[in-house]
């Protein structure tokens, strides 16, 4: 007589094998996913700051990249800053708002990018006092086991990037 089917042992044995490769693999997927998120949150912010300079450029004013409530985390608003002081007032057009990042993400700028980066219509990072404005913003996330990247404003308005190093921990 045959019979069609697995027997309780061999089950038990698929089952064990099923649990052994997955216990393996979901910290590596884990690790990518927060990987994954930490570019993207780089990448969005890097075309955000393309974004601002070019709009200065094209529409022949100042423009600005703003962090929301005070924290870069929070997320980072783009308008017309009629008036130079780097937040968005009554009257000044938001061009665009950027979402907050993932709650295991930080972001945050030194003191001449800490609040806001204004662009000016030659391209250039200027202070509303006319200073070039560099500086450095740093996105890290939470596990020290997941290199960050710093993105650096240059004087002519430019950005780079580069691995954070020892700036997350």
């Amino acid at each position: 007589m045959k019979t069609h089917g697995f027997t309780l042992i061999e089950l038990l044995v698929a089952l064990a094998l099923l649990a052994i490769v997955t216990s393996i693999a979901v910290p590596g997927f884990t690790q990518l996913i927060q990987r994954q998120r930490l570019d993207s949150a780089r990448l969005q912010l890097m075309g955000a700051l393309m974004l601002t300079r070019q709009q200065a450029v094209t529409r022949g004013y100042s423009i600005t990249l703003a962090c929301v409530n005070g924290d870069w985390k929070n997320g980072w608003a783009m308008f017309v800053d009629g008036n130079g002081n780097g937040a968005p007032d009554a009257g000044e057009p938001l061009l665009r708002r950027f979402p907050a990042l993932a709650d295991d993400l930080r972001l945050s700028g030194n003191q001449p990018v800490g609040r806001y980066i204004r662009y000016t219509p030659d391209g250039q990072a200027r202070l509303p006092s006319g200073a070039f404005q560099a500086g450095t913003l740093t996105l890290c996330h939470e596990s020290a086991d997941i290199a960050g990247s710093q993105l650096t404003l240059s004087i002519g308005g430019r950005v780079r990037q580069e691995p954070a190093g020892n700036a997350c921990r």
